[in-house]
């Protein structure tokens, strides 16, 4: 069990105890973190084929279009920051049904890339449908290729992670000096969070264990050997009944046959609350004192 003593990013004694104690939040830095309790979950049993279709998503391959438009607009966007960079060799954890690897190869069809997702269905599917190089292994756990990545990518998955400074340590150790890391995360520390309390969409543990904010995030890159060097936050672009499931349906006791005949059911739209970041930071190399 997962005990909190102190912050997870700044190391801080304080914690508040909130929302009927089911989160802990440092005064410090505001990170935020899932009671120990929920560290104790069977995490292969949690994230199942029904964790893509009926538990956090309604069906995560009918929203295929949303989600590819969203990795398509983020990979053009960051070509439009980093006019000379090109990925090479990419490594993307918590690869899911393989869509983000699929726009990477329409838009660089020279990066090589590999992909670890915990879940087993969706691999199979990538492998069978898109021919994409994802394995269904531990990442911390695994042997790679002696070629160092250029870049890494965790889209929406370092909140899931019971301890994420274990693959960001292993992820800057496989990296390549001056590589990338990308990340997309929810920030509990902005204004809808706030006014939504324990109401805010992106609060279900035991799938979310840790609420990052600006700032603790950063805490944690650095302690890493990374420099934030980017921060956006983009709109996200959901078919209208992922919408409506998320609002009126995720982890409360509705009948969902509402969502599946709503009229608008394969149409997508660009939201933007401005509580996802996107975080883009640079692994600096380890300067050696003779």
């Amino acid at each position: 069990m997962k005990k909190h003593n102190n912050c997870y990013c700044c190391g801080e004694s304080s914690l508040n105890a909130i929302y009927n104690n089911n989160l802990f939040r440092c005064i410090q830095c505001g990170h935020t973190i899932a009671a120990e309790k929920y560290f104790d979950f069977d995490f292969d049993t949690l994230y199942s084929e029904k964790y893509f279709k009926g538990e956090e998503y309604l069906d995560y391959l009918s929203d295929r279009q949303a989600i590819q438009r969203n990795f398509d607009k983020r990979l053009n966007h960051l070509h439009r920051i980093f006019p000379t960079r090109k990925p090479e060799f990419v490594l993307e954890i918590g690869a899911a049904y393989g869509f983000f690897a699929n726009s990477l190869q329409n838009i660089f069809p020279k990066a090589n890339y590999l992909g670890f997702e915990i879940s087993a269905e969706p691999v199979l599917w990538a492998q069978q449908q898109l021919n994409i190089d994802i394995r269904n292994e531990d990442y911390l756990a695994s042997q790679l290729p002696t070629q160092s990545f250029s870049d890494v990518f965790m889209w929406d998955v370092i909140e899931h992670l019971p301890d994420p400074a274990l693959f960001l340590e292993k992820a800057y150790s496989e990296m390549t000096d001056g590589g990338h890391i990308h990340i997309t995360t929810g920030d509990i520390g902005r204004i809808l969070p706030k006014i939504q309390g324990h109401r805010w969409r992106m609060i279900h543990p035991p799938t979310h264990l840790h609420y990052f904010t600006r700032h603790s995030l950063t805490l944690l890159l650095e302690s890493k050997g990374f420099k934030v060097i980017y921060v956006t936050y983009p709109a996200i672009y959901r078919s209208i009944r992922q919408i409506w499931y998320s609002l009126f349906s995720l982890n409360k006791k509705r009948q969902k046959n509402r969502v599946h005949k709503h009229p608008e059911r394969n149409r997508f739209v660009g939201l933007n609350t401005y509580d996802i970041m996107f975080v883009v930071a640079e692994k600096t190399p380890v300067i050696l004192h003779q």
